[in-house]
């Protein structure tokens, strides 16, 4: 190499050591460095063993920082530790080091080695292993090769789990894709089933398969027991609610509450996302399927049938559904002799009402009358939370009911059966008649 381009390399790396000023300094910091890259100047002093070695003892991973103008460079390299003839030994770097006692080492390192299948105690540096052969042993920590664990299998994704992903993906939604959920159930037999689209139900695989013995899953429902059993017992069967992101319908089912089995109640509660919704049936029911409870979107209708007996009669002119009262639906009805009724069926509390306003002139839309008698209107004398269950409004006072099969008398000649569905809580049938 000519000696003009020698000293133009020594000056410029020794600059760029000195400044850091350029990314090469990082790469010429994380390794060591060859005598030939630095001046005279630069060498403190130098050190020369014309030695043979006998054979590598120890290897390390070892970290070196050098300190430059804007920061320090800390580089990692391997170390072998060489023995010499005269029992000596020193670290050196495995740049520095013949390809032939590296292969020595590894092949006896590993030539008496016995692989471990657990370590059952740690004192210090000192482990003590049980091999595969179960023998134990009691060995130093730098003793040990830690071999990488193969990856991990993995289950396949449900296609409901890919399709929630890919919508909050595209959505920008942070949403729970798979959100645990508790059902507990105390009667004969149960039915847990979902109705929203995008909403299914499985099993939690964290859970031993007895958990759920003589339990049935369908994507969308979980059946228990047997119908007309006459054998209530009590369980909690844990699942997990895979959701898109929309709103959760949630209807249950059980057997019914005979007076003839005592105390023996029929009961559930479902716990999801933090919350517990719970309901059951009236003592004595003739009916053994009853809905308890859904949860769903805030969304109310209203679907009336009219039973025509007389001359008189009374279509639907106008609806209101999920009114800003609260949980609601009301229905404005028009007679053929112009006579307008505004009926409005509620829930609070998980207790069911409806309402009879009577006398509601031309002029008024449902959406006025509404706000009129049930918001903040200056009409509005009986509030949304303390209506009765049943009760009658018209416009010479209020005529309650308590029961939900016992008519309540208003003036006209038509017999309305107010069948209320709601996504919230329970069916409704109020029957009014002349």
């Amino acid at each position: 190499m000519p000696a003009l381009l020698y000293a133009f390399l020594e000056s410029d790396i020794a600059n760029r050591l000195a400044t850091g000023s350029n990314n090469q300094s990082a790469e010429l910091t994380s390794m060591p460095l060859s005598l030939s890259q630095f001046k005279d100047t630069a060498i403190e002093h130098i050190q020369t063993r014309d030695t043979p070695v006998v054979g590598l003892r120890q290897a390390r991973e070892a970290k070196c920082g050098r300190q430059l103008q804007t920061d320090t460079n800390h580089g990692r390299h391997f170390e072998y530790l060489a023995e010499f003839p005269d029992g000596s030994t020193h670290w050196y770097p495995s740049v520095l080091i013949a390809k032939d006692l590296t292969d020595e080492f590894e092949d006896l390192s590993m030539k008496h080695a016995s692989e471990v299948a657990e370590v059952v105690e740690s004192k210090g540096t000192e482990l003590t292993v049980r091999r595969r052969d179960n023998t134990v042993d009691h060995l130093h920590q730098n003793q040990v090769f830690w071999a990488e664990d193969p990856a991990e299998e993995y289950l396949p994704l449900h296609d409901e789990e890919i399709d929630a992903l890919i919508k909050h993906g595209h959505d920008d939604e942070h949403l729970d894709v798979c959100v645990p959920a508790t059902l507990t159930l105390r009667f004969e037999w149960a039915k847990f089933k979902t109705t929203t689209a995008g909403t299914t139900v499985r099993k939690d695989d964290a859970f031993d398969a007895k958990v759920y013995e003589n339990v049935t899953f369908t994507n969308t429902s979980i059946m228990w027991g047997k119908e007309n059993a006459y054998q209530f017992q009590q369980r909690t069967i844990p699942f997990v609610i895979v959701n898109n992101g929309a709103f959760i319908n949630i209807a249950v089912s059980h057997g019914r509450d005979g007076d003839e089995l005592g105390d023996k109640a029929g009961s559930a509660s479902v716990t999801y996302a933090a919350e517990t919704y719970s309901g059951s049936t009236d003592k004595g029911a003739t009916f053994s399927k009853t809905p308890l409870f859904k949860m769903t979107a805030e969304s109310y209708a209203i679907h009336l049938t009219i039973n025509q007996p007389s001359w008189e009669t009374f279509v639907p002119v106008e609806k209101v559904v999920s009114s800003g009262i609260g949980r609601s639906g009301a229905l404005l009805l028009q007679s053929s002799s112009g006579e307008r009724v505004f009926v409005v069926i509620g829930v609070h509390n998980w207790v069911r009402w409806c309402d009879i306003v009577t006398g509601i002139p031309s002029e008024n839309s449902a959406g006025k009358v509404l706000a009129m008698y049930y918001g903040d209107g200056e009409e509005g004398f009986m509030k949304w939370k303390t209506l009765l269950e049943h009760s009658v409004r018209n416009a010479a006072g209020l005529i309650s009911g308590s029961g939900a099969a016992r008519p309540s008398w208003v003036g006209f000649d038509y017999i309305v059966y107010v069948d209320a569905k709601f996504d919230h809580t329970y069916p409704v049938q109020s029957k009014l008649s002349r």
